[in-house]
């Protein structure tokens, strides 16, 4: 796949049938911009793994973490650290592509009435999406913003719709390679899907492919 390396990139997306928590940023506030509402009775509207209305939630927290980091990030071999819990139904997990990497925090949540544990944002530093904010109701096109630093620059993007194995679409924009910088992408979709989604945007390892960090959030699809 060719990028256009710039400073600020802006890709359309192609339909395809495909210590370790970090302190509080804007990032993480804006991933988790419902987590301070009363935790729904149940996990569809708000998870983003598992998502399958017949899967259970993960015994616990930290088992939740680590099948998100290997099935739905890629992470081939993801060191998960401890719990921190934020309430008591809700923490985070920092997790990392390999020692002493950069972290992705995993913030889960129990829901009411429920024994299991969902994930329902993941943040990074490294990837700061300003736009568009958690649980926002979307439809195509679909622009994404914020700031990044990754290796050559490539944020990669995937836009999981619930119900499908495989992703509704795969892109990438370019940030910055030696600092954080900003990108802006334009991503198209079918309309009228009228169910909810999460979006991934990721960065690679070059030396195998593996996702390195993650920033992943809820969104509503029209």
């Amino acid at each position: 796949m060719m990028y256009h390396r710039r400073w600020v990139g802006v890709g359309l997306a192609v339909v395809i049938p495909a210590l370790f928590v970090a302190t509080t940023s804007s990032a993480t506030t804006r991933g988790n911009a419902a987590s301070s509402t009363t935790s729904a009775s149940a996990p569809s509207s708000r998870a983003i793994w598992p998502v399958a209305p017949t899967m259970s939630g993960y015994a616990s927290p930290v088992a939740a973490a680590r099948g998100f980091a290997v099935s739905l990030l890629h992470m081939r071999a993801p060191v998960v650290g401890p719990y921190s819990s934020r309430s008591a139904t809700t923490g985070v997990i920092g997790v990392r592509y390999a020692a002493r990497r950069d972290v992705t925090n995993v913030h889960v949540e129990r829901f009411n009435g429920m024994t299991g544990w969902w994930v329902v944002s993941a943040t990074t530093a490294q990837i700061d999406l300003i736009s568009p904010i958690a649980f926002s109701h979307v439809s195509s096109p679909l622009t994404l913003k914020g700031t990044s630093l990754a290796f050559e620059a490539v944020v990669n993007i995937s836009l999981y719709v619930d119900g499908r194995r495989t992703a509704l679409l795969s892109s990438s924009t370019m940030g910055g390679s030696t600092q954080m910088a900003p990108f802006l992408v334009t991503l198209h979709f079918p309309n009228g899907l009228h169910r909810d989604g999460t979006l991934v945007m990721y960065t690679r390892s070059p030396k195998d492919g593996s996702t390195v960090v993650a920033t992943a959030r809820r969104l509503m699809f029209k």
